[in-house]
């Protein structure tokens, strides 16, 4: 990979750009695919089966070609971000919580004599 091509995925991935980052892997050339941007003429003959990939959000080799998609997702950091989990994770004790009281308010009688 040339070294220009490597700054501008730096800067992407700084900016939390989404991307893909397309190689041939018969002669190792590499671009950067964005969605609804001009792609490098090289790749122009599989520009549809790249989309394609890209909107499926796969990474790998396209079938039938010496093509490897790799995907940069934008909003991956922040679903991975321990916050974030945390607060995944607090929802459902609060959902434990809510099914607990209910189930509580079904087993105990409702007119106690008592």
């Amino acid at each position: 990979m040339k070294k220009n091509l490597l700054n501008e995925i730096i800067l992407k991935k700084q900016k939390k750009i989404e991307f893909a980052i397309i190689t041939n892997i018969e002669n190792g050339e590499s671009c950067i695919f964005e969605k609804n941007k001009p792609l490098d003429k090289n790749f122009e003959k599989y520009k549809n089966k790249i989309s394609s990939q890209y909107e499926t959000k796969n990474n790998g080799i396209i079938e039938g070609t010496n093509i490897f998609v790799e995907m940069y997702p934008a909003f991956e950091p922040y679903l991975l971000a321990l916050t974030m989990r945390g607060a995944v994770s607090g929802l459902g004790v609060v959902n434990l919580f809510a099914a607990i009281t209910e189930f509580g308010s079904i087993v105990r009688p409702s007119g106690t004599a008592w």
